[in-house]
């Protein structure tokens, strides 16, 4: 019984992250303003560090400064939700890599996560983004299948793009968003 209700308290915790998700989509709660993209990064890896050595994975860090505007809160739940799904998802041993950089003539800053697991089966790939997607390899593993589907929805919000990339091995999700027009730091 007591597991049943950490699972529904996740999956209500889960639902109130996608509500926000949504809100933001519809764009007055964004709190907008240059940040660098490579710091809010920084930032959730640090954060996450522990979590990735407990579990024996290696989280590596590729950060060069990419001004966006965004809603700085905003941005690392989209960097939190790629690197959880990464460590989740991924067995002892594993490198992580996250990469943020500033992307050509474009004027896009680019974030990459990385990982060297199991990746996604192809059939899954094109649902991976879907609200409560769960495929059969992801199901005996904890979780709603929404953490993707609020990155998107958080990437709409800053008009980005999110996909992911065909790999032979691992998983590789790249989000781009506009470079921030005032490349000041904060």
């Amino acid at each position: 019984m007591h597991d049943d209700v950490l699972r529904l308290r996740r999956l209500v915790d889960d639902l109130g992250t996608l509500a926000d998700a949504d809100a933001a989509l519809a764009g007055p709660s964004l709190k907008v303003e240059p940040c660098d993209l490579a710091e809010i990064a920084a930032g959730v890896a640090d954060a996450l560090r522990p979590l990735a050595a407990s579990n024996q994975q290696k989280l590596e860090r590729h950060l060069e400064p990419a001004f966006v505007d965004g809603d700085p809160t905003r941005l690392s739940q989209i960097v939190l939700n790629l690197l959880t799904n990464a460590i989740k998802f991924c067995p002892p041993g594993s490198t992580i890599d996250l990469d943020v950089r500033p992307c050509g003539p474009l004027g896009t800053a680019s974030l990459t996560v990385r990982d060297n697991g199991p990746g996604i089966l192809p059939e899954d790939r094109p649902r991976v983004f879907e609200r409560f997607y769960r495929s059969e390899a992801a199901r005996p593993i904890a979780g709603s299948g929404i953490g993707l589907a609020v990155v998107a929805q958080l990437v709409r919000a800053h008009d980005g793009s999110v996909e992911l990339i065909d790999t032979e091995v691992g998983t590789t999700i790249a989000v781009t968003f506009p470079i921030s027009l005032q490349t000041t730091t904060r």
